[in-house]
């Protein structure tokens, strides 16, 4: 196949610096659908998937592919890549922020500002914690990184068995419950999965240690948000910090919403003015390997989801 007769339909936007990168390998870029294509960069959804009768590989702008998974997508021999590691960064400093915005009592002091209040207050600190990470691939590892710099112990569940850096203890999936009862803060970075579907329940959230402050940037469904909302209002746990719900927008009616002992951001941990250019480089690097028939990176096992 000439470089010049693939067409990439560009369903993502982009600027017009990161667009010219991409043409610059000598294909066809079209902004927008076009059925005829034989690559589609899209975002995080792709319902006219069935559509394009051409494709060979489809890239997303997004590490998660839950919303991608179609029973279509999955029967063809489409080739799908996503963007993991292209939010990691802001995603760990995002992490961190709920961290500190807890033990600072910043969302207190908010508060006092908007009162005129001046109020010693009595705050912690991150130093000398235990930071349990659940998922250990690119933000898990740059949220350990992070914690090792602020002087934490950091254990991981993975299903990798290897040591890993800046990681204390990697512990299998089966054994998720020792890191939750030694965990003063939680990090759920886990895809979502069958198996990780609802992994942190009612019977998870009663292990944890009672001051303990939960963090989810990963995928909604991986926590049971009823069962969330129960142990808050019970304080079985210090809190939660929380980027992604199991629905989104987060409905108005949610009881996180009223809870003092929760934040909340609207899915925007990944958001960098950094993202776009990160996602382009990877696309190019990706697109390179294709027309080559080089190895790609971040290929997505449909089976697995991710």
């Amino acid at each position: 196949m000439k470089h010049a007769s693939v067409k990439v339909a560009l369903l993502r936007e982009l600027d017009e610096s990161q667009i010219a990168k991409i043409r610059k390998h000598g294909v066809q870029v079209v902004k927008g659908h076009d059925y005829e294509a034989d690559i589609a960069l899209v975002s995080g959804t792709f319902p006219e998937f069935p559509r394009y009768k051409k494709l060979k590989w489809v890239h997303t702008s997004f590490s998660g592919v839950d919303g991608l998974l179609t029973d279509e997508l999955k029967r063809s021999r489409v080739l799908l890549t996503n963007s993991r590691g292209a939010a990691s960064v802001p995603i760990a400093e995002h992490v961190f922020a709920f961290i500190l915005a807890f033990e600072r009592q910043l969302m207190r002091a908010f508060r006092n500002k908007e009162e005129s209040q001046w109020e010693r207050i009595s705050a912690g600190e991150i130093q000398g914690k235990t930071m349990g990470i659940v998922g250990l691939g690119n933000i898990g590892s740059e949220a350990a990184k992070r914690a090792k710099a602020f002087g934490c112990r950091v254990v991981a569940a993975t299903k990798e068995s290897h040591a890993a850096d800046f990681v204390d203890e990697t512990l299998p999936p089966e054994k998720l419950d020792k890191l939750l009862r030694s965990s003063d803060y939680v990090v759920i970075c886990a895809p979502l999965t069958k198996e990780t579907m609802h992994m942190i329940g009612k019977k998870e959230l009663a292990s944890m240690k009672k001051s303990a402050l939960i963090v989810n940037v990963g995928r909604g469904a991986v926590i049971d948000e009823k069962a969330l909302a129960e142990a808050l209002q019970k304080k079985q746990i210090r809190g939660a910090c929380l980027d992604v719900f199991e629905e989104e927008p987060l409905p108005k009616s949610s009881p996180l919403w009223k809870m003092d002992n929760v934040i909340i951001t609207s899915h925007y941990s990944g958001n960098s003015p950094h993202y776009g250019e990160r996602v382009t480089e990877l696309f190019c690097s990706n697109l390179d390997a294709f027309l080559t028939g080089k190895e790609m990176k971040n290929v997505v096992d449909l089976k697995r989801g991710y």
